[in-house]
C-alpha cells in the first residue's frame, strides 16, 4: 500500500459529495454496566449525527446477548441508526426490546458483506475485518493493586494480543496512547487519537436546576462529585479534606452520584460510609447513588462545582459534562486531566487532601449556587466546535481504516482507488520532503539520512524529522505534522 496519507486529499475524502455517506459504520454496544461506555457510544453517535447529512456515514447500531439488557440505555441516540442488528438467538427477547424492525443474524460474519467498518471493539482484535479496536485505558498497569490476579491477568493478556493483532487501535488521550506505546514498544498496530467530546442537549437548559435540587433535599449551597464509588475514583480524599475544612470552621456540602458498587471492591462503599461517620461529617454528604442522567446533569448546573478527584482516568466523561455547561470543576492534576485541559478547571495535587481542601475553599469564595446562563451559552458554542471537530475526525478514521485493510469505499471509481492506492517511491518521497524543507537530519555521527522508515515509535507510518527539535515525527490524519516528542506542528 502506498503512502496514502499523503496523497491526493487523503483526509479530506470524506467530504466528497456522497462518498462518505456510502459507507456503512456498524457501532458496536459497549459499556454493559459501564456508564463511561454509554456515554463513549452516545457522544460519538451524536457527533457524527452533528455533521450535514451528505457528511455522515451511515450509522447501525450492533448489539449482541450480553449486551441486550442494556440496549434501553442509548435510547437517546437510537433515531441516529439508520437500522439495528442482533447477534444471538434470543430472537424474541431482541425483537421485544429492540423492535420489531430489528435484523437478526446468528454471527460477525453475517454483517460483513453488509458493514464495511466496525467500531470500536474492545479487549479483542479483528484483523482479517475492517475495524479499529478502542482503548479506553491501561489502568491495570498503573493501579494493578486494584485488581484480582485473574482480572489482571485477563487484561493484561487481552491487551498484549490487542498489540500483536491489531491493526488499527484508537485512545482517547495521548496519555493513554503513550502508556500502550510504551508497554508494547513492538506492536505494529496503527494507533490513532480520538479524543471525544459532549454536546449538551437543548432539553438541558428547559429544567429548572432548583426544582431537582428540592426534589433530593439539598441544601442551597453545594459542590458535586459524579463519580461511581470505584476505588480509583479515590472519594476517601475527598472526605479527608471536607473533615479538615470542618476543622478550620468551613463547611462544604458534597453531592454524590454514582453507584454505590465496585466489583473490585466489594466492601469499598461500606468503608466510605464508616469514614464519613468517624470523621463527623455525615451532614455534609449527600449520596444519591445512581440518580437519571437528566437529574445529574441539572444537580451540576447548580452546584458551585464540580469536583473529580480521580487517581487514574483514560478520559474523563465528567470533565466533558462541566465543559459543556461552563462549571468550574476541581480536578486531580492526572496528565490525562491536564491534557483535557477545561477553561475553567483549577487542580490539585492527587491523592493529597490538604490540596483539594485549598482548592475547595477557593471555590467558595469566588462561585455562587446556580446555573449561570452567559457562560453556558458560551461553553455551548465552545462545545459545539468541539464536537463537530470529533465527528469529523471519527470521519476521517473511517476513511483511513478502508485503506489501512485494502477495503475499497462503496461507490468508489476504479480510477480513484488506483490513485489513491498508488505507492510513492522513496525518491518522490525524498522530493516531497525537500519542498517541506523537512526531508533530513543528522544522526548521532552527524551524517545525513533520508526518513523512509516503514513505522515510527508511535506507530504512525511516512516519517520526516521534526524541524523544531530534529525527533523522528510522522503525520497526522488532519494534514498537519505533529512532533511525536514536543508536541508541536506545522504544515505540510
Amino acid at each position: 500500500m502506498g503512502s496514502l496519507l499523503t496523497v491526493n486529499g487523503l483526509p479530506h475524502l470524506y467530504k466528497e459529495p456522497g462518498m462518505i455517506h456510502n459507507i456503512r459504520v456498524g457501532i458496536l454496544l459497549v459499556g454493559a454496566g459501564w456508564k463511561g461506555g454509554v456515554s463513549y457510544i452516545t457522544s460519538l453517535v451524536t457527533a457524527v449525527a452533528s455533521l450535514p447529512p451528505d457528511e455522515q456515514p451511515r450509522l447501525f447500531f450492533i448489539v449482541n446477548d450480553e449486551a441486550l439488557e442494556y440496549y434501553s440505555e442509548h435510547a437517546s441516540i437510537i433515531d441516529s441508526f439508520s437500522g439495528t442488528f442482533y447477534i444471538g438467538q434470543n430472537t424474541g427477547k431482541a425483537r421485544d426490546v429492540m423492535g420489531a424492525s430489528v435484523a437478526i443474524v446468528h454471527s460477525i460474519t453475517d454483517l460483513i458483506p453488509l458493514i464495511d467498518f466496525f467500531y470500536p471493539t474492545m479487549y479483542t482484535a479483528w484483523p482479517s475485518i475492517c475495524s479499529a479496536c478502542w482503548i479506553p485505558d491501561l489502568q491495570h498497569a498503573h493501579l494493578p493493586q486494584l485488581f484480582t490476579p485473574d482480572q489482571l491477568t485477563s487484561r493484561t493478556n487481552a491487551i498484549s494480543t490487542i498489540s500483536q493483532e491489531a491493526r488499527l487501535i484508537v485512545f482517547s488521550s495521548k496519555d493513554a496512547q503513550n502508556d500502550f506505546l510504551g508497554l508494547y514498544p513492538r506492536s505494529s498496530a496503527i494507533t490513532r487519537l480520538l479524543p471525544f467530546h459532549i454536546l449538551p442537549c437543548e432539553e438541558w437548559y428547559r429544567h429548572d436546576p432548583r426544582a431537582v435540587q428540592q426534589t433530593y433535599q439539598l441544601p442551597d449551597s453545594f459542590m458535586i462529585c459524579c463519580n461511581q464509588f470505584w476505588k480509583h475514583k479515590d472519594h476517601f480524599s475527598l472526605i479527608e479534606a471536607v473533615y479538615r475544612l470542618r476543622q478550620d470552621s468551613i463547611d462544604v456540602h458534597v453531592v454524590c452520584t454514582g453507584s454505590t458498587s465496585d466489583y473490585r471492591a466489594p466492601d469499598y462503599f461500606s468503608h466510605l460510609q464508616q469514614t464519613i461517620h468517624s470523621r463527623g461529617v455525615e451532614d455534609l454528604f449527600h449520596i444519591l447513588g445512581d440518580i437519571p442522567r437528566d437529574d445529574q446533569i441539572q444537580l451540576m448546573r447548580r452546584a458551585l462545582a464540580v469536583i473529580q478527584p480521580s487517581l487514574f482516568e483514560g478520559w474523563s466523561t465528567v470533565v466533558e459534562e462541566a465543559r459543556s455547561l461552563g462549571k468550574p470543576i476541581v480536578l486531580s492534576d492526572l496528565p490525562v486531566n491536564v491534557e483535557q485541559g477545561p477553561s475553567r478547571g483549577l487542580f490539585f495535587k492527587k491523592n493529597d487532601p490538604d490540596d483539594l481542601a485549598r482548592a475547595l475553599r477557593s471555590v467558595l469564595t469566588a462561585e455562587i449556587p446556580g446555573a449561570d446562563l452567559v457562560r453556558e451559552a458560551d461553553a455551548a458554542k465552545e462545545t459545539a466546535r468541539l464536537v463537530e471537530s470529533y465527528g469529523r475526525a471519527f470521519c476521517s478514521l473511517v476513511v483511513e481504516a478502508h485503506f489501512i485493510y485494502q477495503k475499497r469505499i462503496r461507490g468508489m471509481s476504479d480510477a480513484l482507488w488506483k490513485l489513491l492506492t498508488k505507492p510513492i517511491h522513496e525518491d518522490e518521497w525524498n522530493e516531497s520532503n525537500e519542498m517541506s524543507g523537512a526531508s533530513m537530519r543528522s544522526d548521532a555521527g552527524g551524517q545525513k539520512h533520508s526518513e523512509v522508515i516503514d513505522q515510527c515509535d508511535c506507530g504512525r507510518r511516512f516519517n520526516v524529522a521534526c524541524p523544531h527539535c530534529s525527533t523522528l515525527i510522522c503525520i497526522s490524519h488532519k494534514g498537519t505534522w505533529e512532533c511525536c516528542a514536543c508536541g508541536k506542528q506545522f504544515a505540510v
